[in-house]
């Protein structure tokens, strides 16, 4: 009879039985197998009796050896017609040794390798090997890092742990039990160590509104499904890329929600089911949480404060900050000691923000648009150096115009006064005629936010003499400012002149309630063309408050002429 070797777990065990009968003897004519309960073409096959040069030969094959259903005795049985029998027993002793591992395994973290076995009988002792692919070497209970427990005359199961693996301890670990025959029965698994690398510090800043690339790396070549979790919640992961300079497997995750939280990212198949990395990246984002303001001056010479304010603060770590200040595009050179602008930059007494204060003089060259810029870099901000600019501040100058220093217009007909205040979105506008309040005709068009103005208007439909004298346009803001004009409301009066063909006329127009001489005049004939031969300006009459404009001509026919 042929026994069984270590190495069944990988290879079908063929049990053989050979009668030698010699040369001259007589054959058997049939051959049994007693094989217990086992299910033939199931359990095992069997090869048909072979009788050759004074042999006969009968073999079975066990489907699957490893199982301790197939650790029993065997009979193998040649019959005789006469009855006369020979038989064998065969003892199999089952000899199968297991071995499972974790698959990946995270920094600051043991792998573990466990190794079982099912014989009869049972080993005498376990050894543990290490194969590099180049050679093999013995693992003991002390080596570094190492602890072997198990292994007992009532328990074979045996484990082994390496503490604190490092990408080096990937390798094919192996364990093997030996028999007191001198046997041995060995499994092997490659335990590969898969550390997970977030390539970034712990503490990490982005800038508000921009989006930030996470990167985490895996020190080994073979294919592995890289998780990222944001505050412990799983996300749904982009798809890892390998780099075969680095022998590295790595995964880009891009933020741009501009939201604080603690990003990890880890191995699905991980014995210890934790998939996290015990590496983490605490990701905060700083912006600005003050925008400088708009501010008002209506006089010279006083100081404006501008602030600008960022989250950004003392206890931020890998980071430091530069400050700017810029008016339009020149940037504002701080004054020397106490003098103006000057520019004041500090952590809040809370310490939870970080200030910059510009203070300039209220004038007319310093009106205009003002922006802070924070610089952040170091090892802890990215990209680094980052820049947070603000939207643009403005250093306004209220102010009114809009009317003329006087109006002249011709009784009856329409006139509309408009002025424009320059101030906060809260100014109004009040008409005022000599020192009375004017609100019929009185309109204002919507705060205008670009211009930082209001426009109001004053409308005369059909202006009277009632309508002369003085008008202001005032701001309700504290002081009030004004712009003010005046109106002269006139008379025009023609007289037509009636005169035979070819004799001299002249046709007059008067203009009355004058307040001053007229500046200029026009005559017009009946084509819009303008006709200055014979037109003539008499003096101004203050007494009476007139002035005559004459036209002398000879026509031959009906003419039609306008002053």
């Amino acid at each position: 009879s042929s026994g069984i070797n270590a190495e069944w777990p990988l290879r079908p065990g063929v049990l053989s039985c050979v009668l030698d009968y010699g040369a001259s003897g007589t054959a058997p004519s049939t051959v049994t197998w007693t094989v217990g309960s086992l299910i033939k073409d199931t359990d095992y096959t069997e090869t048909a009796l072979a009788n050759a040069n004074g042999q006969a030969t009968s073999k079975i094959t066990l489907s699957s050896p490893g199982k301790t259903k197939f650790a029993q005795t065997y009979t193998c049985q040649f019959n005789y017609a006469n009855d006369e029998v020979y038989k064998k027993d065969i003892e199999v002793a089952v000899r199968v040794a297991t071995m499972t591992a974790n698959t990946y395994e995270h920094k600051t973290t043991s792998f573990v390798v466990s190794c079982s076995i099912v014989a009869q009988p049972a080993p005498t002792s376990v050894k543990w090997y290490k194969n590099t692919g180049d050679s093999k070497s013995e693992v003991k209970d002390g080596d570094s890092d190492i602890t072997i427990v198990g292994f007992s005359n009532v328990d074979t199961a045996v484990t082994l742990t390496k503490s604190n693996p490092v990408d080096a301890d990937t390798n094919t670990y192996e364990c093997e039990y030996v028999f007191e025959s001198g046997t041995a029965a060995s499994d092997s698994k490659l335990v590969t160590v898969a550390l997970v690398d977030m390539m970034q510090p712990a503490n990490l800043y982005g800038i508000k509104d921009q989006s930030v690339t996470l990167t985490c790396t895996v020190g080994t070549d073979i294919s592995v499904t890289i998780n990222w979790f944001k505050d412990s919640v799983k996300l749904e992961s982009p798809e890892p890329f390998f780099t075969e300079a680095e022998k590295s497997v790595s995964s880009s995750l891009t933020v741009s929600d501009s939201t604080d939280a603690v990003y990890k990212c880890g191995l699905s198949d991980v014995s210890s089911g934790n998939e996290m990395s015990p590496e983490q990246v605490d990701l905060k984002f700083i912006g600005l949480t003050k925008q400088p303001d708009l501010k008002y001056f209506d006089k010279n010479g006083d100081t404006v404060s501008i602030t600008c304010q960022s989250n950004y603060y003392s206890g931020v770590t890998g980071v430091t900050v530069a400050i700017a200040w810029y008016k339009e595009s020149t940037q504002v050179t701080a004054g020397a000691g106490d003098a103006l602008p000057k520019i004041t930059s500090a952590t809040a007494s809370d310490s939870s923000t970080y200030d910059s204060v510009l203070e300039v003089e209220m004038s007319d060259d310093n009106v205009g648009d003002y922006k802070c810029e924070y610089t952040l870099s170091g090892d802890n901000v990215v990209p680094s150096p980052n820049k947070l600019t603000s939207s643009v501040g403005k250093l306004i100058k209220e102010t009114i115009t809009g009317l003329d220093d006087s109006k002249y217009v011709l009784s009856g007909t329409g006139l509309t006064l408009q002025c424009t205040v320059v101030g906060p979105s809260d100014v109004d506008i009040t008409w005022k005629k000599g020192s009375e309040k004017v609100t019929e005709g009185t309109t204002k068009d919507a705060y205008s936010d670009s211009t930082n103005s209001l426009i109001g208007k004053l409308t005369i439909t059909a202006t009277a003499d009632s309508d002369d004298g003085s008008y202001s346009c005032e701001s309700t803001r504290d002081p009030v400012i004004i712009d003010s004009t005046s109106i002269d409301v006139y008379e025009t009066a023609v007289v037509n002149a009636e005169v035979k063909s070819g004799t001299e006329a002249i046709i007059t127009c008067e203009v009355s309630k004058l307040n001053a001489k007229l500046s200029s005049f026009t005559w017009k004939d009946s084509s819009d063309k303008i006709v200055t031969e014979g037109a003539n300006l008499a003096e101004y009459d203050a007494d009476n408050k007139k002035q005559v404009v004459t036209l002398t001509k000879t026509p031959t026919a009906d003419s039609i002429f306008k002053c």
